[in-house]
Order: C-alpha cells, then structure tokens, then sequence
C-alpha cells in the first residue's frame, strides 16, 4: 500500500503545533531553531531547554508532514549522534 504524505510549510507547522496557551511547544520551538540555526542535535535541544526526546519531537514533526533530514555525524571521541535539519522545498 503506498500512503501518499502532504507536505507542509514550516509557517503551518509552527501554527499547527501551538498550544491553547499561545506558549510554544518544544514541536514549534525545535521548527523555530532548525529554521534560526539549519539544524539541532539532542544536545542544543537539551541545552536551549527544549527537551531530552528530540527524536521523539522529530518523529511527530515528520508525521505531521514536514520534510526533515538526518545526517549522522560522529564526535572526537568516536560517538555517533544526529543532527536533524528542515529539508528545502
């Protein structure tokens, strides 16, 4: 079965995923830094203050439609980690 995804637009999205509260959510707050900065990893997110589940935050960003990339990369000390990037339209 192929299921057919819609895209979105980064300004739908951030308007889609605020609360009732008009504060952001760490969905549009990780948008908001992608878009400010081109890409976040787990530690800009936990050190911005936006959350220690980036990859869970991602998974619902792309569920909602927005196209996002990972590019894995490797630290000196030989860890691997993703860095997550809003792919271009």
């Amino acid at each position: 079965m192929n299921i057919k995804k819609k895209s979105v637009s980064v300004e739908n999205a951030l308007n889609t995923h605020q609360n009732d509260n008009t504060k952001l959510s760490q969905s549009q707050k990780i948008m908001q830094y992608m878009r400010d900065n081109g890409s976040i990893t787990q530690i800009e997110c936990t050190y911005c203050g936006m959350g220690t589940r980036l990859a869970a935050r991602i998974s619902d960003l792309r569920e909602s439609g927005i196209r996002i990339a990972t590019d894995m990369e490797t630290d000196k000390h030989g860890s691997r980690y993703a860095r997550y990037r809003l792919e271009e339209e």
